[in-house]
């Protein structure tokens, strides 16, 4: 996992991340939703078993995004950045407004215009964990006419 020991404050906090690296770990691996739908039902079955929550996966999955990531805090060395609960997705989405501004401010002729929605963000943080971890890497795959563009 990707977290120091000081940023887990209680026994909620470390279920929600071990919940979290199972996603990323398993859950992202999977393309069909029978599939996805059985790992959501499994890993609320152990959260049940193990660590005595009793999470459905309507409040686990459907009703919120659990998510850990270190780029809330972009000012930081990267190696120095916490890992940390996204509680406040709106919070992420300002600070990756800030560096997109940065980013045109220092690339005039090479500006980007994005908008950061929710499902963005959740793949933004995918991403950066992808490639914080040694030898790290991701193959993203769009639909035709998404508006995504190769260089």
């Amino acid at each position: 996992m990707c977290i120091r020991d000081r940023n887990i404050s209680t026994p909620e906090i470390f279920t929600r991340l071990w919940l979290h690296e199972c996603m990323r770990i398993f859950g992202d691996r999977l393309v069909t939703k029978e599939d996805s739908d059985w790992l959501k039902s499994f890993i609320c079955k152990v959260i049940g078993d193990r660590f005595h929550y009793d999470w459905s996966v309507e409040d686990t999955f459907e009703k919120r995004n659990i998510i850990f990531t270190d780029i809330y805090r972009l000012d930081y060395d990267v190696d120095e950045r916490p890992y940390e609960e996204v509680t406040d997705i709106k919070r992420l989405a300002r600070v990756l407004d800030d560096a997109l501004l940065r980013y045109n401010q220092k690339n005039l002729n090479n500006k980007m215009d994005l908008v950061f929605f929710d499902e963005a963000i959740c793949y933004i943080a995918r991403i950066a964990r992808t490639l914080r971890q040694r030898r790290g890497s991701c193959l993203l795959i769009g639909v035709s006419g998404c508006g995504k563009e190769s260089y």
